[in-house]
């Protein structure tokens, strides 16, 4: 007996050859000596004919898997020296600048720098990812024009890893650099590099992950960003122990004096930490970009551009700017918002205590908000988020009580933890739209204009820093209830692989070549 199949396909159109009429006929299907199928054409048919050798688009996440938990864990490396990078500079405010003979008040413009830089990159990289990155739909273009040049197609198909790369180099080497600066100007386009290091990784890790992951990446997100907060509570506390163990020692060398070693020390580890980045690389050969390229040509998610990407993208953007704009604004200025009060019982080293409380129950609602990503739904974390912090807030503008105030940070940090991951997660998880990374980098820009522009609004209004924050937090929260209600989510495409339930005209081609034998 012939049959009329090869590795993927069956011809169900023609009978099967060198078959005389009978009352009992079958149909086989076979792929090498491991698989066998006799459908019998005088029982009904109930059940459709497999295809043998098709994978789904979910085979891309099952065999990988491993491979992706590696990467992943890469990212969450380069965030815990991102968390170095931008706390690094809080702590050592004024030996910076004494080391460049500046006043405290001028020294504001290494962060303006800083951020400037920072936005720049983040756009530059979500747009080179979008077109250069094999899990990008866009960049199959630019690759397929690649295939001349030997040199434009090693980078693309290394453009992750260099993205991390130049990233954390450009963090390291700053880093190192910061104590050699002599010079106050010189000192502000340290400041700008580092910014550019930390934009990029920023940037790539985030959309990176999403396109890694896709539709499971919330508790990777929470993860990431929890990493973020291991390196930013980390990073005060080592270069307090510096400080301490340099007097302790009374060494008088230059290469041992606290500023100088906790820069060099913390940029070499940033160093060493893109050594994994040079040796781990991404597997592009079963990249979803090029999977659904194939199988799926009228994917909407594959989409590069449409106008609801880029308002789902603002209206992400604008969540995050206000989320960022009071969190930046609670942890920075509650310090002072208690020393102002009447009748507080708070001194300078509680006050500053309180801080570290915030950032501590920061930390670990980040840390929570892994295993709770698998249990509860993003629409269920980000309001349970919204509602747990506009409460705490809520209570801090009614009492000012010692006690209280101590709770209700407790419950602001932990609420605030896992808003920003679960933010990022939204357009894919909830709305099932393909994040670019433009969109990433967009979210990204818009949270840093929200870091640099709510918190001078919130100092100017310190005395009544509780009303001004319920009004930053309702504004987040209006753009959070039109991103989870007014908004449809895109329905997933129908496979065009055959499946259990469209198998009908299988069947029916089944029928009618019984009918004719």
């Amino acid at each position: 007996m012939s049959n009329n199949c090869t590795a993927d396909v069956c011809d169900l159109s023609q009978p099967p050859e060198n078959e005389g009429p009978s009352n009992t006929s079958s149909l086989m299907i076979e792929e090498g000596d491991d698989l066998q199928m006799m459908i019998e054409h005088d029982d009904p048919l109930t059940l459709p004919i497999p295809l043998v050798g098709e994978h789904t688009k979910n085979d891309y996440h099952s065999i990988n898997k491993r491979q992706n938990i590696t990467l992943t864990l890469l990212l969450c490396l380069s965030y815990v020296m991102l968390g170095f990078s931008l706390s690094v500079f809080g702590p050592t405010l004024l030996e910076l600048a004494s080391n460049v003979q500046a006043n405290v008040a001028s020294m504001g413009l290494l962060f303006t720098l800083n951020g400037v830089s920072y936005v720049l990159s983040a756009l530059f990289v979500g747009f080179m990812l979008d077109k250069c990155s094999h899990y990008s739909h866009s960049s199959l273009f630019l690759q397929s024009k690649a295939r001349n040049s030997r040199l434009l197609s090693w980078i693309l198909k290394h453009i992750e890893n260099l993205t991390m790369v130049v990233g954390l180099c450009l963090m390291g080497l700053g880093l190192v650099a910061i104590p050699f600066a002599r010079n106050f100007y010189l000192l502000n386009v340290i400041s700008f590099l580092i910014g550019l290091g930390n934009g990029c990784i920023d940037c790539a890790a985030n959309v990176i992950l999403v396109w890694v992951w896709r539709d499971q990446v919330n508790p990777y997100m929470q993860g990431l960003h929890f990493s973020f907060g291991v390196g930013g509570f980390i990073c005060p506390l080592y270069i307090q122990l510096i400080h301490h163990v340099s007097l302790r020692v009374g060494s008088e060398s230059v290469w041992l004096q606290p500023l100088r070693f906790s820069y060099m020390s913390l940029g070499l580890l940033v160093l060493i930490a893109l050594i994994p980045f040079c040796v781990v690389k991404f597997d592009h050969e079963k990249a979803p970009a090029a999977e659904e390229a194939q199988t799926n040509t009228t994917d909407p998610r594959a989409n590069t551009f449409s106008v609801k990407k880029l308002l789902i993208a603002v209206l992400t953007g604008m969540a995050l700017m206000f989320y960022i704009g009071s969190r930046v604004g609670y942890c920075g200025l509650i310090h002072t918002y208690v020393m102002l009060q009447k009748n507080t019982r708070f001194t300078k080293d509680s006050a500053s205590l309180l801080t570290s409380f915030f950032w501590f129950c920061f930390t670990m609602g980040r840390l929570i908000a892994i295993p709770l990503s698998k249990v509860l739904s993003v629409a269920a974390m980000i309001l349970l988020d919204v509602l747990f912090t506009m409460s705490g807030i809520a209570v801090l503008s009614i009492t000012s009580n010692y006690i209280v105030t101590w709770i209700a940070t407790a419950v602001i940090g932990l609420a605030m933890a896992s808003q920003y991951p679960t933010t990022i997660s939204l357009p894919s998880v909830h709305l099932n739209i393909k994040l670019t990374g433009f969109m990433t980098s967009l979210m990204v820009v818009c949270g840093a204009f929200g870091e640099m522009i709510i918190p001078p609004i919130m100092t100017y209004f310190i005395e009544n820093l509780m009303l001004v924050l319920l009004v930053v937090c309702g504004s987040a929260t209006i753009f959070y209830l039109i991103l989870l209600f007014a908004i449809p989510a895109e329905k997933h495409p129908s496979s065009t692989l055959p499946s259990m339930d469209n198998s009908s005209s299988d069947l029916e081609e089944v029928e009618l070549m019984d009918q004719d034998t």
